[in-house]
């Protein structure tokens, strides 16, 4: 059990209300930095391991599960004597007596630093691609996945359409544009996933004042690791002003 905890990341602990006595697994001593030989814990030890701005929140969600009897899940900061922050998921919950007293909480701190720079990295990489996109002026972008849904667009696709990106990430064109309209979109996009290649064709699409728009609209796979195609990538580009030299 302990080496499965290490290997997790996992440790236990459970607190004697009643006693205020603390009892730790091997593991999150390991996790807290704190030398077992040499330290008895205290709950109060506990909350001062915690990141200074999230303590409060941490003791709160405590008390609030020995109000309500319900279980409780947070994720939160640990601040380390040298300065350095780890991130902790905790899940705890209590046995009461017949009478309702709170006995014995029983819980779980397992670290996610790694999950945490993960995601900060993540994020990091998706602000600086919606950076470009935005910069890309005169040009609509976009990025749906394998069932139409937007996941990203720039800011000109919003000045274009006049719909915002929170009405757009998630849905598909059949939920925010014409039936006619939405279908010749996921026409090309289809023939993006289905041939794995660059596809680049003449698309309509309606302007907030109600006029239709002529777009040379290229659509590009984009690829996982195993060169799945997971996405396609749009840009396109109003070209009404020529059709009406045409003319």
């Amino acid at each position: 059990l302990r080496e499965t905890q290490k290997i997790a990341k996992l440790g236990q602990w459970e607190l004697d209300i009643i006693k205020n006595k603390f009892k730790w697994s091997d593991e999150i001593y390991h996790i807290f930095e704190i030398d077992k030989t040499k330290f008895k814990p205290t709950y109060q030890d506990f909350l001062e391991v915690i990141h200074p701005e999230d303590r409060d929140n941490v003791n709160e969600f405590y008390n609030r599960s020995l109000e309500t009897k319900e279980p409780y899940q947070i994720a939160h900061r640990l601040l380390m004597k040298d300065g350095r922050i780890k991130y902790v998921y905790e899940i705890c919950r209590t046995e009461y007596d017949y009478l309702g007293k709170p006995l014995i909480s029983i819980g779980t701190v397992q670290e996610i630093t790694q999950l945490k720079q993960a995601e900060s990295l993540i994020r990091e990489k998706q602000e600086l691609l919606q950076s470009i996109m935005d910069n890309m002026v005169g040009t609509v972008l976009y990025l749906k996945d394998r069932k139409g849904k937007y996941l990203m667009v720039n800011r000109f696709y919003e000045q274009a359409t006049g719909l915002n990106e929170s009405i757009l990430i998630g849905k598909t064109d059949a939920e925010v544009f014409p039936r006619e309209i939405a279908n010749q979109f996921r026409t090309l996009d289809e023939k993006v996933f289905q041939t794995g290649l660059i596809q680049s064709e003449l698309e309509v699409a309606p302007h907030p004042d109600g006029t239709m728009h002529s777009y040379q609209s290229t659509k590009i796979p984009i690829r996982d690791e195993s060169n799945k195609i997971i996405a396609v990538l749009g840009l396109s580009t109003d070209i009404s002003h020529l059709k009406e030299l045409e003319i």
